[in-house]
């Protein structure tokens, strides 16, 4: 019997309950998103959506090559408390993918109404694009660019080793 859906619709299978000719698709299904988003997978990629998220649609993903951080209303704090810890994004090498990720991340919190606060001291939310910066709470750019020109000055700004805020997200009021 055939099914006319995507494969990961079907739901999560594990990497080695699938066939030879399965993988490969989904292989080459990731490779066309790797392609299209323009950066590549974290370690952590999940082959089909895992299945308790089935139902999101894929431009509902802060990964959406791997699948991975939801950012639906439903799901955003949970993205964006995971995200602020360093060693989830360790998963993911290619600077694209943590710059994307990151954004998709902070405009989704933003859309809902959860005041994100920037930290300096956080590599991703440094390089982030001015226009979203000037929405973060407590970001003020000229003396952040002070602190961070004199870290990066004295070899103390090291990606990921940052330490995060307490404060990660709050209600607006």
């Amino acid at each position: 019997m055939s099914i006319d859906m995507p494969i990961y619709q079907v739901g999560f299978i594990a990497q080695g309950e699938h066939t030879k000719e399965e993988r490969e698709k989904l292989e080459k299904a990731i490779k066309q998103r790797e392609k299209k988003y323009g950066y590549k997978r974290g370690t952590n990629a999940n082959l089909t959506k895992p299945k308790q998220y089935v139902n999101i649609p894929d431009s509902q993903f802060a990964d959406i090559v791997g699948f991975n951080y939801p950012v639906d209303k439903t799901h955003i704090r949970g993205a964006l408390s995971y995200w602020n810890q360093p060693k989830n994004r360790k998963a993911y090498k290619d600077p694209k993918a943590r710059a994307f990720i990151t954004q998709r991340i902070i405009k989704a919190a933003l859309k809902f109404g959860i005041t994100v606060t920037y930290d300096p001291r956080d590599p991703e939310y440094v390089k982030l694009p001015d226009t979203l910066k000037k929405q973060l709470k407590n970001y003020d750019a000229s003396s952040y660019m002070l602190n961070y020109n004199f870290a990066a000055l004295q070899g103390q700004l090291n990606p990921g080793a940052f330490i995060p805020s307490t404060e990660i997200f709050q209600e607006r009021a």
